[in-house]
């Protein structure tokens, strides 16, 4: 069976983790959720026929300084091999979100004099290639 058959599409989702907020430490690879009832994305839900899940250019942006620039097809593993190895432990349903990851640039891979921690009142913009931008301001 293809893939489109069991997805949906993508959406931008910003995730978030503070200087002081919980950090997990196990393994990259491990099965890791996000905090319950938070988990922002959009600003669109697009159907798998209408884009390349494996070509599609994705940007973060802090005040609008470019903070992370990748596109999906340097992912580790395809939408489709996530999808089989997340359902050998879990059950996936209709409206289930499968989040991948992040790419290059996030704060705790850089050196501690490069980390530039987000404050309240930064704008931070996700924006991935056909699928639109989510913009949100820290209070």
């Amino acid at each position: 069976m293809k893939l489109a058959q069991f997805c949906l599409g993508g959406t931008p989702r910003l995730g978030l983790l503070t200087k002081n907020g919980l950090i997990d430490a196990t393994a990259a690879f491990s099965q890791k959720a996000p905090h319950t009832m938070f988990a922002p994305v959009g600003p669109y839900l697009t159907t798998a026929d209408e884009v390349d899940p494996q070509s599609l250019n994705i940007e973060c942006r802090v005040n609008g300084e470019l903070r992370q620039s990748a596109n999906t097809r340097d992912m580790l593993f395809s939408c489709a091999d996530l999808v089989s190895y997340i359902s050998q432990f879990m059950t996936l349903k209709p409206g289930d979100l499968i989040f991948t990851g992040t790419p290059a640039g996030v704060i705790l891979g850089m050196p501690q004099e490069k980390q530039q921690w987000l404050k309240p009142g930064d704008k931070i913009e996700v924006t991935i290639e056909t699928l639109g931008s989510l913009l949100n301001i820290l209070s």
